[in-house]
């Protein structure tokens, strides 16, 4: 889903393990250039934990979040722009005994051209990144061992019209990746 193009608005709502938020509206009011949208979510079982008078279960913890964030704008006629994100994370902790935590997140950014009513582009360039940490954070286990992969890519793609019942897709694409293995 997009903003509206016509007024900011949002929605909401409160659960009894997590809540969540929408807001979007236009660039510009008025003008239907443009469109922005985000939403988020947080759950709060860490929070209902520390009330919790056994101890085993007080010092855990256990929640997760995520964030929405989305962005549509016309140039003019021929070009159309879209941003785009995601950021999430999980986090669960065992008290002093044993944790762990992992997460990912992406963004792009994606250009779209029209050339003629039979030829069309999109060019994107797009990030994301996966990383977790497991262990013990003290005593005579502690350990950390954090990994992770992350990915860089440009894709330009082009779409040609041959007729009614044909259309030729071409074009190119770059990736790079980067480990952290542990």
């Amino acid at each position: 889903a997009e903003g509206s193009s016509e007024h900011v608005s949002g929605k909401g709502g409160l659960g009894l393990v997590s809540s969540r938020l929408t807001v979007g509206g236009p660039m510009k009011k008025g003008s239907n250039k443009g469109t922005w949208q985000i939403s988020g979510r947080r759950s709060y079982a860490d929070v209902f934990l520390r009330f919790s008078s056994d101890t085993a279960l007080s010092q855990n913890i256990a929640y997760f979040y995520d964030l929405n964030g989305k962005a549509t704008y016309k140039v003019d006629d021929n070009d159309k722009l879209f941003l785009s994100s995601y950021f999430g994370r999980d986090v669960f902790s065992f008290g002093d005994d044993f944790g762990f935590n992992w997460g990912n997140g992406t963004a792009s950014l994606r250009w779209n051209h029209t050339y003629s009513d039979s030829l069309f582009s999109n060019m994107s360039v797009v990030y994301t990144k996966y990383d977790y940490d497991i262990g013990v954070p003290q005593g005579e286990n502690e350990f950390s061992w954090q990994s992770g992969i992350q990915n860089l890519n440009f894709n330009w793609e082009f779409e040609r019209l041959l007729s009614s019942k044909s259309k030729v897709k071409y074009g190119a694409q770059i990736n790079s990746y980067f480990y952290t293995p542990g």
